[in-house]
């Protein structure tokens, strides 16, 4: 019932419904789908980012040089699925990255 509700609340009722976890992979598919932005942060865990990256439709070889944009600590990649987005992926909010065309 959670997947239902936040689905109604963000759409009817003009609510952002922020989820924080530390895995990843912890939140149920059917919730992660609802959500248009995903925001990571720079962990040990760089397969983990990887698979999460993949799914968001970010290629693995792209996923490595955006991972090396990452450099401070408090530094993130923001994922913006968000309809005619301006900037799809980008560093702390503000930098855009430019990906290349698909091959």
């Amino acid at each position: 019932r959670l997947d239902r509700t936040l689905g109604y609340v963000s759409t009817h009722c003009g609510l952002s419904v922020i989820i924080t976890v530390q895995d990843l992979l912890q939140v149920k598919p059917n919730i992660r789908r609802l959500a248009n932005v995903h925001i990571l942060w720079k962990c040990s865990d760089v397969d983990t980012m990887s698979t999460f990256a993949r799914r968001l439709g970010v290629k693995r070889k792209w996923f490595t040089q955006i991972y090396k944009k990452i450099k401070g600590y408090h530094d993130f990649v923001c994922f913006d699925n968000t309809a005619k987005s301006p900037a799809p992926i980008r560093i702390n909010l503000y930098s855009k990255v430019e990906l290349p065309e698909d091959d």
